[in-house]
């Protein structure tokens, strides 16, 4: 009977049974080894699936520039309130008042200037179409009063407002003359050359009044 010789199979399975197990180490060469060996068609389709998932960037907004706020133009200043001498100032200063722009003791003719012929004409008094009253001696001023609500000191007072603004405006009259249902109030300029006063009735400036002294 013819024998066998069983050495070289025994001898394989030797060998594959005692091969040492593959070390933590060898196999993340084993791995870098892959990367290294990989096609570079395959890294460009990876590029482009992961720019296909990247969310889409907004587009950029386009910078809005407002226009600037048209500048305005201060309103001219009307001719009425550059008939009084430049000298003359606000209460605060010299505690003038004016009316309209003008003071008692300029001539007539630069009112007429400023406010026109008068519409009603009596003895020495005259009425222009703005309201103002005045009375005149010798072509000077003497007086001049008005009873319409349109026409406003510089300090912001008139007719028609409440007297309790004098207070707050021009503080405490010099002269207070308690009438039955009301009050005149009574200021003077710095020299006393001048008096105005601001006639009240019923909580309410009924009249404004500016006068020359003596």
């Amino acid at each position: 009977m013819p024998k066998f010789d069983f050495s070289g199979i025994t001898s394989a399975f030797s060998r594959k049974d005692n091969k040492p197990a593959e070390t933590t180490q060898q196999k993340v060469e084993s791995a870098a080894q892959g990367v290294a060996g990989a096609s570079p068609l395959s890294g460009l389709a990876a590029a482009l699936a992961s720019q296909a998932n990247k969310p889409a960037e907004e587009p950029a907004k386009a910078e809005v520039k407002q226009d600037a706020a048209p500048e305005v133009q201060a309103a001219p200043v009307k001719e009425e309130l550059n008939i009084i001498d430049s000298s003359v100032k606000l209460f605060k200063n010299s505690r003038d008042i004016t009316i309209a722009g003008a003071l008692p003791g300029i001539s007539f003719d630069k009112m007429k200037a400023a406010f026109g012929e008068p519409v009603d004409r009596g003895d020495n008094i005259f009425t222009f179409d703005n309201g103002l009253t005045v009375e005149v001696a010798a072509n000077i001023v003497k007086k001049i009063s008005v009873i319409t609500g349109e026409i406003i000191t510089p300090e912001g007072v008139a007719v028609d407002m409440q007297e309790t603004i004098l207070n707050t405006t021009y503080e405490t009259a010099d002269e207070v003359d308690v009438k039955s249902n009301g009050a005149d109030y009574r200021y003077f300029n710095k020299n006393k050359t001048r008096k105005f006063t601001f006639v009240s009735r019923g909580g309410y400036i009924t009249k404004i009044v500016s006068e020359l002294i003596g």
